[in-house]
Order: C-alpha cells, then structure tokens, then sequence
C-alpha cells in the first residue's frame, strides 16, 4: 500500500508541472512502469518495498527537475537514463581511444614520413578509422535516445547524416575530410538535441561539433603554406598528419567526456534499474 502511495504522490506531482502537454497521461503511464519496475528490482534484490520505493523516488529526481526536463525535451519523448545510453557510454569512451588511436596510427598507416608506406599498415589504419566511426555512431543513438529526441525529425536527420559520415569516412579514409564534413552536421544536430532536452553535457560537448573543422583548417593552412616535405603524390604528409591527430583528439577527448556522463548514470529500466549510487 505504501508503495503505491508514494508512487501515486510523486505521478501527482508530476502531473502538475506537465499540465501543458498534450500526451501527459501517456507520459506518467510510462514514469509510473519505470517506477514500479524499478522498485520491483530492488524488492528482488533484498530491499523492503518502503526503502525500495523512496530510494527509487530519490535516485528518479525531483518532480520539479523531471518535469522541466520533459517540457524541454522538443520530441516530448521519455528523457530518462536506461541500460542502451549507459552501454552506449561505455562505446563513447571505446570510440575516443580508437579516435586517438588512429590519429596517432595516422603517421606510420598514411604517409611515409617514419616508415615506407604500404597497404597492410594502411588497413591497419583504416580500421582503427571503421571502430571509431561505427563506435560514434552508436554513441551519438544513445545520446539521441537519453535526449528523447529519438525518432522526431533532428534526430533522423542527424542519423542520416552520421550514418552518411560514417560510410564516407571509412570508404574513403584516404580522404577524410569529406566523411568529417558529414560527421561535424551530424553532431551538431545531436549536440543541439541534448542540450533542447537540458542534459547536462558540458561545453566541451561543442568540440563534438568543432573538432573536425579544427583538423580540416590545420590541414588546409599546413598544405597552404607547403610545410614540410613533399610525397611521391605531390602531397603534404606533415598537413595531413597534423591535421588528422588534432580533429581526432578534440573529438575523442569530447567524446569521452559525454561518455562517461551517460556510463555512471543508473538505468531506469531492466535488471539494473536503480541499483548503484
């Protein structure tokens, strides 16, 4: 009985602060289930349901912050940690080594400046590039889905263009600029959903959107003013190598950052729900 009456006080209360929407009755209907989920989880696990049910309220938030975060959510989706963003953290910070990794790789797997160029060290880079980039972009579908914005319009288009970027970069590693391009759209649409939903990606979630620009206007100065030496295809490798590992570790080193926010959130939903600090 306890337990359905905080339950039923906190849907109360939220239910105030989401008098403006349109689908407010499916959205508690869907707050309540992960509620009860979660306390169901934590009886299983030892608790008793009074303890159960007030660590679950605490650990979901205030009914004040939950509701703004709905009102600012523009899909009007379920803006809540679950098991996908929180494994989709732990990706992010997979795709951030694999990002530094293949920028650092870039030197030996892309230009000839400290060994003889040949095709096994350049597949080698090319798929540190294909982890990185398919990593990302299960990264950015779990920001996407703790945002709420998965399915609305942004969220597609960016999709499209991640997934557009994704493909271009790995086809054409060799040219990567071109991939980066779609790769810079794509996170700023992503970047731009987070923070319509208020999550609290820092400022460094930017360089998500700036990283690649950076490498690219690095590169093209460094090619500009013939730095370094020429290759046998009448290329600068020190413009492209500079360019790459700077695009890589300001990606990566943002990447990261959003990664281990979703990683130490607890879920809302399944066999982890509400268990951890």
């Amino acid at each position: 009985m306890a337990e359905r009456d905080l339950i039923d006080d906190y849907r109360a209360a939220l239910s105030g602060r989401l008098s403006g929407r349109s689908d407010v009755d499916d959205t508690l209907d869907e707050v309540e289930d992960h509620l009860r989920s979660a306390v169901e989880t934590l009886v299983r696990r030892g608790h008793d349901p009074d303890t159960a049910q007030r660590l679950t309220l605490e650990r979901f938030g205030d009914p004040a912050v939950v509701g703004r975060a709905f009102a600012t959510t523009p899909s009007g989706g379920l803006c809540l940690p679950t098991r996908f963003t929180r494994t989709a953290g732990y990706v992010a910070i997979a795709a951030a080594i694999a990002w530094i990794a293949a920028g650092v790789f870039t030197v030996i797997g892309q230009t000839s400046l400290v060994t003889e160029f040949s095709e096994l060290k350049y597949f080698a880079w090319a798929s540190l590039i294909l982890v990185a980039a398919f990593a990302t972009l299960v990264a950015f579908l779990g920001l996407l889905r703790r945002a709420g914005a998965a399915g609305d319009w942004p969220a597609r288009f960016a999709t499209l263009f991640l997934a557009a970027g994704v493909f271009t970069i790995v086809a054409f590693a060799w040219f990567w600029p071109a991939g980066a391009a779609l790769l810079t759209v794509g996170s700023l649409l992503v970047v731009r959903c987070a923070r319509a939903a208020a999550l609290p990606v820092d400022a460094w979630s930017w360089w998500l959107v700036l990283a690649f620009p950076a490498g690219i206007g690095l590169f093209l100065g460094l090619w500009l003013l013939r730095v370094g030496p020429v290759d046998e295809y009448g290329n600068y490798p020190i413009a492209f190598v500079s360019g790459t590992i700077v695009a890589a570790v300001l990606f990566a080193a943002a990447l990261a950052r959003v990664g281990r926010w979703l990683a130490r959130e607890v879920p809302l939903d399944g066999a982890d729900g509400m268990v951890g600090a």
